[in-house]
């Protein structure tokens, strides 16, 4: 009877996937700086390929994006991040620190979005899909205000490849989502300076 428990909850730990905690830090001196204008910087992926590859970055700097506006912070166009990254040259925008980017864009911070693993793992009846990602805020001094580092795996078991495959590897937006919900929990919400909330309200009477 124990042996078929442990059976049972060792299946139960490969059908749901294997969690981890997010390790995070934030600054001291976060609410000194409390950045509200963030831009989000194009994500960084070593040996990033075309095609399926460029659509799951994409996929996490939108879904950081729009997970920041929830949190209330205002974040800079994507596009208009992209137009200052090419003004700059690909080799300058690598160079360019947190400092300048802020400088040029006028925010407040600049997030740097850095994935560490996507590994798929299909054999017969069996898929696993590893994520990992490191998640950078700097400050417009280029001082460094929180960070994250986050890694997951989920598997499942299934008859049938192809449903098994399109429910671990090749639907990945919603692994994506609780991905970026888990990593944004460890930080703070935002908050608009007195200022940008008068200016707003300035229409009331």
């Amino acid at each position: 009877m124990i042996r078929r428990s442990f059976i049972l909850i060792s299946l139960l730990a490969i059908l749901y996937g294997c969690g981890s905690t997010v390790k995070s830090a934030l600054s001291p001196r976060y609410n000194e700086f409390r950045p509200y204008t963030v831009a989000v910087a194009p994500v960084i992926w070593k040996g990033q390929a075309e095609g399926e590859d460029k659509n799951i970055a994409q996929l996490f700097r939108e879904m950081t994006a729009d997970k920041l506006r929830a949190m209330n912070y205002r974040v800079l166009p994507l596009d208009a991040v992209d137009d200052k990254v090419r003004q700059l040259g690909p080799e300058k925008a690598k160079e360019a620190g947190p400092k300048e980017l802020a400088a040029d864009l006028n925010a407040d911070a600049v997030l740097y979005i850095r994935i560490t693993g996507w590994d798929k793992d299909r054999v017969a009846t069996y898929a696993s899909l590893v994520v990992g990602a490191a998640f950078e805020l700097y400050s417009s001094g280029a001082e460094m205000l929180w960070r994250a580092d986050y890694s997951t795996k989920e598997s499942d078991f299934r008859l049938e490849k192809k449903p098994l495959e399109l429910a671990v590897i090749k639907i990945y937006e919603p692994r994506v989502q609780r991905f970026i919900d888990a990593v944004f929990s460890t930080l703070p919400e935002g908050s608009a300076p007195a200022q940008a909330q008068k200016t707003f309200f300035q229409w009331l009477p």
